[in-house]
């Protein structure tokens, strides 16, 4: 059924695939045995517990009648400094201790702490997709595409963090507009901010 807002795809056994936007009720009233949040960095901490709440009564009346538990998956690859719900998840996840009795199944493939993210071969051996879903080739490419923002081809083939330290400007576009002029005379107006993290800040003049 493609009809706008009730798409599906329904099998011979009566199963269904329904795709669903990312609100707090739109889930309300209905039945799920897997619920796949996708792309989970995009959300907010609002918006991704919005959905959590959502998917409780969803996954609830199923269990009995089933005869197991419905399964939520969350999948993505890491956030930016701005996955105020995601990058808790994960945090939590990587620190957990794995006998603590939770129900919960965690897989994490990415680029290791040391490792440099601009050597391809590394960032191939590490993405579980690769030679499965595309090649060195395609790869390469990529990186190309991504050439005056390493940081996010890092986050997006190498499922590492961005964060407010990342380089906004491109180093060559900084040096260029270096100057020793004197600055104009006038009021001059100073803004300063602290990063989410706690860790950078920024001080700018004009």
């Amino acid at each position: 059924r493609r009809s706008n807002g009730s798409q599906a795809l329904t099998f011979l056994n009566g199963s269904t695939w329904r795709p669903f936007p990312p609100t707090e009720s739109w889930l309300h009233g209905k039945q799920a045995d897997k619920i796949t949040v996708d792309e989970a960095w995009w959300f907010s901490y609002a918006t991704g517990n919005a959905i959590l709440q959502g998917l409780g009564p969803t996954l609830l009346t199923r269990a009995k009648r089933i005869g197991q538990r419905p399964q939520i998956w969350i999948q993505s690859t890491e956030g930016t400094i701005e996955s105020t719900w995601f990058n808790p998840m994960l945090d939590e996840q990587r620190a957990r201790d794995l006998a603590d009795g939770r129900r919960t199944a965690f897989f994490d493939w990415g680029l290791l702490p040391d490792d440099d993210p601009t050597d391809l071969r590394i960032v191939a051996k590490r993405h579980p997709g690769f030679e499965h879903l595309f090649d060195m080739r395609t790869l390469e490419s990529q990186a190309e595409l991504f050439g005056d923002a390493p940081a996010e081809f890092a986050r997006a083939y190498g499922n590492r963090r961005t964060g407010s330290s990342d380089r906004v400007y491109p180093l060559e576009a900084w040096n260029a507009s270096k100057t020793l002029e004197a600055l104009p005379q006038g009021r001059m107006a100073v803004g300063a901010a602290l990063g989410m993290d706690g860790v950078d800040g920024a001080i700018v003049a004009a």
